[in-house]
C-alpha cells in the first residue's frame, strides 16, 4: 500500500497509543468496522507498520474470500510468525480437538508475549471460519493481562453478530471528511482539482476504494485536462463502474495476460507467484505436481521481466499485473500477488463464465495439493467445482471430512455428503461415505437431518450389523442431544437379524440416553430386557454392558447409595481397561458429592485435572473442572466456584446444552447470585432462557430450575413463575432434573413455590426430598433437608428448625446450615423473641460472610437492621488492594509475578489454565492494574532485594530500560549499541539475577530501587 494515508489521524493516533501502551506492558483489543472499501484493510497496514517501528512483534493475515476453508485458518496463518508450522499437527484428530488447540494457543502466545509485546492483526474476518472468531474472542480475554494487542477489521453488516463477544475499543470507519477527499484528489493528480473532478470525487461519497477507483479510471482513461496547475476533467463522463471497467480493461489484454488475472483471482486474494504460474501452465505438469513455467508468455502489461522470471516461481510473471488498476487492483508484494480490495477481486471473477470457471476451480484444486495444501484446505473449493462420478474427488473430499471431522463437524458432514452425491454408484468409497456422512452429521447436532439421510442410503449400502456398528458409535456420542443418542440406539435395536452382543451394547446405550435425557422412568422399564440379553451373552464385555445400563438407571432414579457399590465392583473387575475405567470413574466423582463424601471427592477431582492436563485431554479436564467449581460452591467457597465456573463451557445456542454443561451453568448461576455478581447472574439468566427451550427435557429441567431459583433471588415473578411453570407437568406434576441434580436443593424449591402461592407444588418438592432421603438413608445433607423443607412447608416453625439446624452441624456443606440459622433467626423473630433471633442471625450472618456469600451476608444485615442491631462489615475484612484477593487469587497473583505463565502456575495449584486466567483478572480488577508488569512491581514491594549490584554499568542501563518495556531494539538505538550488544547484555543479566523473563526482570528493577536509598 503506498501513498500518503489521509483522513485518519485520529484513528492512527489512538492505534499508536496503543501499542505504546503495549511497549510498556499493557494489551488491548481494538474492531475496526467498516463498510466494503472504507479503508479498513490500509488503517490495520499502517497500524502494523507503526508496531514494527516500535519494535512490537507482529502476526497479522486476512481471511481468505468468500470465506474460509480450514477451521482456524486465519488465525493460524497469523500466528505463523509465532507458533512454528505442524506444532499442532500431532494433536490433530483428537476428540477434545478444539480446546486442546485453543489451550495450546493459549499458551504458546502467553509464552511469546512475556519475551515481547505483540500485535496480532486480523483483516477481513467477516469472511472468517466460526472457530477463528471464536478463539479470537476467547484468547483475547485470557490474555488481557498481556502486552497483546489484537486488531480485527470487518464488516458488522456481514458478521451477523458473531463478535459480540470480543470486548474492546471499536473505531467505526466513516466516509472521509470533504477536505480529506480533495487532499487524496491533489496527491493522485498532482495538482488542484477543479471544480468539476473535486464533485466527481465527492459524489464517490468518501469511500477511499470508490475514490481510488475513480480517479484510476480518470487517469486511465485520460479524461483530465490541465491548466494553470489545475486538474479538471474533460467533460461531465465520469469513469466506468468497477465491473464493467473491469471488463473492458481485460478484453484489452492479449489472452495470456488475461489468463494470469483470471488464475490470480481465482485463487484468491493472496496467490503465491509460484501457484499462478502453475494455474496458467501445462494441465499435465500440474497434475504431476510441477509448477509449470510461462517462460515466454506475455504477462498484463506484457513486460519481458515476465517470461524471463517465470520458471523460477519469481514475481516477473504477473510483474505487469500491478499495471492493470493503475490504482492497485493487483499488487506485487514480497511473497504474493495481492488484489488491493476484494470488490476488484470479484470483479474479475464476474468476467468469467461459469464453465470457464468452473474449469479454472478444479485446476486450483490440484495446483493447491501440489503445492502442499491438504485436502481439508481445498475441501469446500473442491465440493464446488469436482463433477459426478470423480473417484479422486470423491477421496479427497472424504479425506478432509476426516481432518475436519473433530474440530468443525458440520463443515465436514457437507463435504462428506458431497462426495457421497459425487461418488459413482458402484463406486468403492460410496458405503464408507454414507457411513461417516451419518456419523459426522450426528456429531455436527444435526441428528433430524442425519436419520432422514441413514434412512434413504444405509439400507442400500451397508448390511444390518454394519448400519448397527454404525448407529452404535453415534449412540455413544457424549457432544450430540441426548435425544438423538436415544434415536440411534432405538433405530439400531429395530435392524433385523442383530447378534445378541451387539444388542447388549445397544440397550446399554440406549438406556444411558434415556437417563441422560430426563426420562428415568423409559429407562426402567427397557433394563430387565437390556439385562436378559446381557446374561444370555455373558463375559466381560456383556457384565460391563449391564452394569452400565443398571447404574445409570439407578443414578437417574436417585438411588446413589446403590450406584456406588455397582461403581466399586464395576472398577474392580474394569481393571486394565482404561475406556471403562474412565466412565466409573466419572461416576464415581459424581456419587462421591452426592453421598456426602466430600472429603474424598475433593482430593479425587483435584487429582484428575491434574491428570488430564498432564496427558493433555481438554475435554477430560473441563469435566472435572466444572464437578469441582461444583463441589466449591456446595461446601461454601463461593468466589473460588465462581472463578472455576465462570465461561467453563460451550453453551452454543442454549438448544442442545450437554448435560455437564447444563449442570455447571445452573452452578454458576448459583454462585454468582451468594456472591452478588451481577454481570455473572446476567450471563446465567440468558443461558437459562435459552436452556429452557431446549428440546431435551434434562436441559429443559435444568434452566427451568436455574431461573426459578433466579427469580427467587431478584424477586422477578415473571421469572420465578417461568422457572416454575416448566418443572410443572401435566397435573401439577414436579419434573425436577434426574442427572446430577444438587439432592439438598429441595428447600430452595419450596421457598419459591411459596413466593408464587403454589402450595401444592411446595408440597410435591418436599415429597421429592422425602424421597430421596428414603433412598440414600444415612446422607446427612439430604436428611437435613427434608426437615428443612418441611419446615417452610409448615410456617417455619421454630422447634422444626431447630430440630433442622441440629441436623445440619454434621453436614459438610456448610451453606445449607447457613441457610436453616437464618431462618432460624427470622422464625424467633416472628415469635418475639429478639434475642434469640439475634443470636441465630449473628451466627448466620458469620457463615456468610466466610463463604464470600455477599448477597446473603447483605440480606442478614437488613435483617438485623429491622431489630435495631447495626453490624458492619467485621474488622478484618477484606477492604481494599491485596487484603480483597482471595487465597486462590493471591497464590496465582504470586506465581505469576514470578515469571510463571498460565499453564504453569495451573500445574502448581493442580487446576486449569483456564480457572487461572479468571483467578488473574479478578485479581487485576480488585488491584486496579492492567498487566502483569504492574502485578510484578506490586508484589516486589513485597519481596526482597535482588543483587543489582552484581551488574556491570553497561548491564544496569540495558536492564533499566528493558524492565521499562522498551524492546531490545529500542534500548539498541537508545544506547547506541547494536541489538546483538543489547541481547548479549541482557542473557547476562538473566544470569546474573537469576531471572527468566523480561516479567522477572521488572521485578528484580523493582526490588533494587526499593531496596537502595
Amino acid at each position: 500500500m503506498t501513498g500518503r494515508f489521509r483522513g485518519r489521524d485520529d484513528e492512527l493516533a489512538g492505534l499508536s497509543g496503543l501499542i505504546a501502551d503495549a511497549v510498556a506492558g499493557h494489551g488491548a483489543v481494538v474492531a475496526i468496522e467498516g463498510v466494503a472499501g472504507i479503508g479498513k484493510s490500509r488503517l490495520v497496514f499502517e497500524a502494523v507498520a507503526i508496531a514494527r517501528r516500535n519494535g512490537v512483534r507482529v502476526a497479522a493475515a486476512a481471511a481468505a474470500f468468500p470465506g474460509e476453508p480450514t477451521p482456524l485458518g486465519v488465525l493460524l496463518r497469523a500466528l505463523g510468525e509465532v507458533i512454528e508450522p505442524g506444532e499442532l499437527d500431532a494433536h490433530r484428530g483428537r476428540p477434545d480437538e478444539r480446546l486442546w488447540v485453543l489451550q495450546e494457543l493459549e499458551a504458546r502466545l502467553e509464552a511469546a508475549a512475556l519475551e515481547a509485546p505483540l500485535l496480532i492483526a486480523l483483516d477481513d474476518v467477516h469472511w472468517a471460519d466460526p472457530q477463528s472468531l471464536d478463539a479470537v474472542a476467547r484468547l483475547a480475554a485470557a490474555l488481557a493481562a498481556l502486552p497483546v494487542v489484537w486488531l480485527v477489521a470487518y464488516r458488522p453488516t456481514e458478521l451477523d453478530g458473531r463478535l459480540e463477544q470480543l470486548r474492546g475499543d471499536r473505531i467505526r470507519l466513516q466516509p472521509l471528511a470533504p477536505e480529506a477527499v480533495a487532499a487524496i484528489v491533489r496527491d493522485t493528480v498532482r495538482a488542484e482539482p477543479g471544480p468539476r473532478l473535486l464533485s466527481g470525487a465527492h459524489g464517490t461519497g468518501g469511500n477511499p476504494h470508490a475514490l481510488a477507483e475513480f480517479l484510476a479510471g480518470a487517469l486511465e482513461e485520460d479524461l483530465l485536462t490541465r491548466a494553470d496547475g489545475t486538474a479538471e476533467l474533460a467533460s461531465a463522463a465520469l469513469p466506468a463502474r468497477v465491473r464493467d471497467h473491469m471488463r473492458d480493461r481485460l478484453a484489452r489484454l492479449s489472452p495470456p495476460a488475461r489468463e494470469v488475472v483470471e488464475a490470480a483471482a481465482v485463487l484468491g486474494r493472496r496467490s503465491e507467484p509460484g501457484a499462478v504460474a502453475a494455474l496458467v501452465g501445462d494441465a499435465e505438469a500440474v497434475g504431476r505436481g510441477e509448477v509449470a513455467a510461462a517462460g515466454g508468455r506475455e504477462a498484463v502489461g506484457g513486460g519481458d521481466a515476465a517470461g524471463r522470471d517465470a520458471a523460477d516461481g519469481d514475481h516477473g510473471l504477473v510483474a505487469g499485473v500491478d499495471g492493470l488498476a493503475g490504482g492497485g487492483v493487483v499488487g506485487v508484494g514480497g511473497e504474493a500477488h495481492t488484489f488491493g480490495e476484494e470488490l476488484v477481486q470479484a470483479a474479475v471473477l464476474d468476467t468469467l463464465d461459469g464453465e470457464r470457471r468452473r474449469a479454472l476451480e478444479r485446476r486450483a484444486v490440484d495446483v493447491m495439493l501440489a503445492r502442499g495444501a491438504t485436502p481439508a484446505a481445498v475441501g469446500s473449493r473442491l465440493a464446488a467445482a469436482a463433477t459426478a462420478g470423480g473417484a479422486r474427488a470423491t477421496a479427497l473430499l472424504l479425506d478432509a471430512a476426516r481432518v475436519l471431522g473433530p474440530s468443525d463437524p458440520a463443515g465436514a458432514a457437507d463435504l462428506s455428503r458431497r462426495g457421497y452425491e459425487l461418488c459413482a454408484d458402484d463406486g468403492p468409497s460410496r458405503a464408507g461415505l454414507a457411513a461417516e456422512t451419518t456419523l459426522l452429521l450426528n456429531a455436527a447436532n444435526r441428528g433430524h437431518e442425519a436419520r432422514e439421510f441413514a434412512a434413504t442410503t444405509l439400507d442400500g449400502l451397508l448390511s444390518p450389523v454394519d448400519q448397527a456398528e454404525l448407529l452404535l458409535q453415534v449412540a455413544w456420542m457424549f457432544t450430540i442431544s441426548p435425544a438423538d443418542q436415544v434415536a440411534a440406539a432405538e433405530q439400531g435395536l429395530a435392524l433385523d437379524g442383530i447378534p445378541d452382543p451387539l444388542r447388549a451394547r445397544l440397550y446399554a446405550a440406549l438406556i444411558v440416553g434415556l437417563g441422560t435425557a430426563g426420562r428415568p422412568e423409559d429407562a426402567a422399564d427397557v433394563l430387565p430386557e437390556a439385562l436378559a440379553v446381557g446374561r444370555r451373552v455373558g463375559g466381560a464385555q456383556a457384565e460391563y454392558d449391564n452394569a452400565t445400563a443398571e447404574g445409570f438407571v439407578l443414578i437417574a432414579t436417585g438411588r446413589y447409595a446403590e450406584t456406588m457399590e455397582l461403581i466399586e465392583a464395576g472398577t474392580a473387575a474394569a481393571a486394565g481397561d482404561p475406556m471403562k475405567l474412565w466412565l466409573w470413574q466419572h461416576w464415581r466423582s459424581d456419587i462421591l458429592v452426592l453421598l456426602d463424601r466430600i472429603d474424598e471427592a475433593m482430593p479425587l477431582l483435584v487429582q484428575e485435572v491434574a491428570n488430564a492436563l498432564r496427558t493433555g485431554q481438554a475435554w477430560d479436564a473441563q469435566l472435572y473442572e466444572q464437578r469441582r467449581g461444583r463441589l466449591l460452591f456446595l461446601t461454601g467457597q463461593t468466589l473460588e466456584a465462581l472463578a472455576v465456573l465462570e465461561g467453563l463451557y460451550d453453551a452454543g445456542d442454549g438448544t442442545d446444552v450437554p448435560g455437564p454443561d447444563a449442570t455447571a451453568i445452573v452452578g454458576l448461576g448459583r454462585a454468582a447470585i451468594h456472591a452478588g455478581d451481577s454481570e455473572q447472574t446476567r450471563v446465567a439468566t440468558q443461558l437459562a432462557r435459552k436452556m429452557l427451550g431446549a428440546s431435551v427435557p434434562e436441559v429443559c429441567r435444568q434452566g427451568a430450575l436455574l431461573l426459578a431459583l433466579l427469580g427467587l433471588a431478584e424477586d422477578d415473578e415473571d421469572q420465578l413463575r417461568a422457572g416454575l411453570g416448566a418443572l410443572t407437568g401435566d397435573g401439577g406434576a414436579l419434573h425436577m432434573p434426574t442427572v446430577l441434580v444438587d439432592p439438598a436443593i429441595g428447600p430452595y424449591v419450596v421457598r419459591a413455590a411459596l413466593r408464587a402461592d403454589d402450595t401444592a407444588l411446595a408440597r410435591r418438592a418436599v415429597e421429592w426430598q422425602e424421597r430421596l432421603a428414603r433412598l440414600n438413608p444415612g446422607v446427612v445433607s439430604i436428611a437435613g433437608a427434608v426437615l428443612h423443607a418441611r419446615a417452610l412447608l409448615h410456617g417455619a416453625p421454630v422447634q422444626a428448625l431447630a430440630e433442622t439446624v441440629a441436623t445440619l452441624r454434621e453436614s459438610p456443606r456448610p451453606p445449607l446450615l447457613a441457610s436453616a440459622v437464618e431462618d432460624l433467626g427470622v422464625a424467633h423473630a416472628r415469635a418475639g423473641d429478639d434475642t434469640a433471633a439475634i443470636a441465630a442471625l449473628d451466627e448466620a450472618l458469620r457463615l456468610w460472610s466466610a463463604f464470600d456469600s455477599s448477597w446473603d451476608a447483605a440480606r442478614v444485615r437488613r435483617r438485623l437492621r429491622r431489630l435495631g442491631v447495626q453490624r458492619r462489615p467485621a474488622a478484618g475484612a477484606r477492604t481494599d488492594g491485596w487484603e480483597q484477593l482471595t487465597e486462590s487469587e493471591m497464590a496465582v497473583a504470586r506465581l505469576v509475578a514470578s515469571g510463571l505463565t498460565n499453564r504453569e502456575a495451573a500445574g502448581r495449584l493442580f487446576v486449569s489454565p483456564h480457572t487461572v486466567s479468571t483467578h488473574l483478572r479478578r485479581a487485576f480488577a480488585k488491584l486496579g492494574i492492567r498487566s502483569r508488569v504492574e502485578l510484578v512491581h506490586l508484589v516486589a514491594e513485597q519481596s526482597p532485594a535482588l543483587p543489582w549490584d552484581k551488574l556491570t554499568p553497561a548491564e544496569t542501563r540495558v536492564a533499566e530500560l528493558v524492565a521499562a518495556g522498551l524492546s531490545n531494539q529500542a534500548v539498541a538505538q537508545r544506547l547506541v549499541v547494536s541489538t546483538n550488544t543489547v541481547t548479549t547484555h541482557l542473557r547476562r543479566i538473566y544470569a546474573k539475577l537469576g531471572v527468566r523473563t523480561r516479567t522477572e526482570l521488572a521485578a528484580a528493577r523493582s526490588n533494587g530501587h526499593h531496596g537502595r536509598p
